[in-house]
């Protein structure tokens, strides 16, 4: 008699909902419901797209600064006063500097 071992078995697989680490998340009680419900308020107002072009001019913005000069000093002081990015969003002017006085 001969063990059948040459046959082959089929395993069917039986997969969840595709879903986003977000909602995995808030599937959990890894967060309280309160802050759970900031974060969904925060993710329902942010738009994709605007949020990947605003990474991309801040990435032009910083590869368009000047780099350093080899065995040449610079005063650091002077470019921390320079704004970093000026933008207008929604009638809304956005200027980020640092603030050396205090």
């Amino acid at each position: 008699m001969v063990a059948d071992t040459d046959r082959r078995t089929r395993v069917k697989r039986r997969y969840d909902q595709a879903k986003t680490p977000f909602d995995h998340l808030c599937a959990t009680n890894a967060i309280s419901p309160e802050r759970r419900t900031q974060v969904t308020a925060l993710r329902d107002q942010t738009n994709p797209r605007q949020l990947l072009a605003e990474i991309r001019a801040l990435i032009d913005y910083t590869f368009s600064l000047p780099g350093a000069v080899p065995c040449e000093t610079e005063d650091v002081y002077q470019t921390l006063n320079l704004p970093v990015f000026e933008q207008s969003a929604d009638g809304a002017s956005v200027t980020l500097s640092f603030d050396l006085t205090r």
